[in-house]
């Protein structure tokens, strides 16, 4: 859209509002009103001859007057020619410039031709052929005005030459009368150039000032255009937007049907396997304090840590799936927290003690006994830690160090740090440490159970 808007634009300003194309179009309406104009000029002139005709008729030599008579009427004859041209490749004209000179300088050889009357009057003595042939004369030029005005310079050199041999012969007479009416005729000779420059410049404003309001038209329909354009591409981009926000909206709603329906599956198997492993842990108990053999002994203790180990996952399970759901609850009550750290490293102390690992826990002196939290969810994250790191630590130690970070009126900050001698993590991985279902692969920990839930 930005780049039709773009060659457009351009086009515009470049070619049609160009002062070259603007010229190239007053031209050409000025050519038009020309030659609009040329037929009745033909017909006046044509009327205008029969007239001189008439009233010279036996006043002058009829050779003279008929030679006269036969070039202005050829003259016409070509001016008509000239017109029927112009017609036919109006719609075609490149170059009105040419026509309009091919126009003036016809008519200049008109008006010549007909300012030769002028001379041939005076071959009368007779004062009131010479009136009358100055006022046909000045009739005409007063009527070119409206025909030829249109262009300056077309009435310029029509006045100029159809006065010119009058004024000159008036001028030779050396008579107070023929001086008399030189000088009027010199007066209205630039009245009438006067006259014909205000109303050449008058066509020209209107002319321009209809080709702005049409450029006006052409910019105001271009901007229309553009605009609807416009309106149809943010159309089609609102509805495309509908489409993905609806889609986006479903497959929204399909995954949360999705993680309903695999919280809730998740929850009911967790729970329907912790019946029959509370069962097997019970009865591993039970048998383990009976006198049994020694490898039968070895077995029910393997049963009960295996049994153990399922109850740890499924319970783990259960914590996901009641985070996802947002219903985990963290409860609130005070508690000693060495009394707690105490009782974890007492459950784990036998699976250190079974891989002859040492099993430390060091608690800083400014760290308050009592505080208040969920005993129960802070016992389950240190012993995931602790057996964590002693799952994957065959020698050496596991240390569970706890220091305060600050404390105020109403809360504490504690920092736990659970360091091993173990096979350690690789920095790449950490990233991906606390991602469920997730296990750092390696040749060491292919030797350990689990399944990754995460920590």
């Amino acid at each position: 859209m930005d780049l039709h808007k773009h060659i457009v634009g351009d086009w515009y300003h470049g070619h049609r509002g160009s002062p070259q194309h603007m010229n190239i179009k007053l031209d050409q309406e000025l050519l038009k009103l020309l030659y609009k104009q040329a037929v009745y000029v033909s017909i006046s002139l044509f009327a205008l001859l029969c007239v001189a005709l008439y009233f010279f008729w036996g006043e002058l030599p009829k050779h003279l007057l008929l030679g006269w008579a036969a070039i202005n009427f050829s003259l016409n004859i070509v001016l008509l020619l000239l017109v029927v041209a112009y017609r036919r490749h109006a719609a075609r004209i490149e170059n009105p410039q040419s026509w309009t000179d091919g126009y003036i300088y016809l008519t200049m050889l008109q008006d010549i031709a007909w300012g030769l009357i002028g001379p041939l009057s005076f071959m009368v003595e007779n004062d009131l052929y010479h009136l009358l042939t100055l006022f046909m004369l000045g009739g005409m030029s007063a009527g070119a005005i409206a025909t030829r005005g249109v262009v300056f310079k077309a009435y310029f050199i029509s006045i100029t030459s159809l006065l010119t041999p009058v004024i000159i012969t008036l001028g030779l007479q050396g008579d107070t009368v023929s001086d008399a009416m030189l000088v009027l005729t010199v007066i209205y000779l630039l009245f009438m150039l006067s006259v014909a420059k205000s109303y050449s410049d008058s066509i020209r404003k209107n002319i321009l000032l209809w080709l702005d309001n049409e450029k006006l038209v052409e910019q105001l329909r271009d901007s229309k255009a553009l605009v609807e354009e416009a309106n149809h591409g943010l159309t089609r981009e609102i509805k495309q937007r509908m489409i993905i926000e609806d889609e986006l909206v479903e497959a929204k709603e399909r995954a949360e049907r999705a993680s309903a329906v695999k919280n809730q599956f998740l929850a009911s198997v967790s729970h329907e396997l912790r019946t029959p492993l509370n069962g097997i842990i019970g009865f591993a108990s039970i048998l383990e304090k009976e006198q049994l053999p020694f490898e039968q002994q070895g077995y029910v203790s393997q049963i009960g840590k295996s049994a153990n180990t399922l109850l740890r996952i499924v319970n783990d399970i259960l914590d996901i799936t009641s985070i996802e759901a947002g219903r985990l609850k963290l409860y609130e009550e005070s508690f000693s927290l060495r009394t707690e750290i105490g009782e974890v490293e007492a459950i784990l102390r036998p699976m250190a003690q079974q891989k002859q690992l040492v099993l430390i826990s060091e608690i800083d002196r400014d760290v308050s006994d009592w505080i208040e939290g969920d005993p129960n969810r802070l016992r389950q994250v240190i012993s995931n830690l602790l057996s964590n790191a002693l799952k994957y630590t065959n020698d050496g130690q596991v240390k569970l160090h706890i220091s305060q970070i600050r404390t105020d009126d109403s809360q504490v900050v504690l920092r736990f740090e659970v360091t091993d001698t173990g096979i350690g993590i690789p920095e790449e991985s950490l990233n991906t440490l606390f991602d469920s279902f997730t296990r750092v692969e390696s040749f060491e920990t292919r030797h350990t159970d689990g399944v990754g839930l995460g920590l």
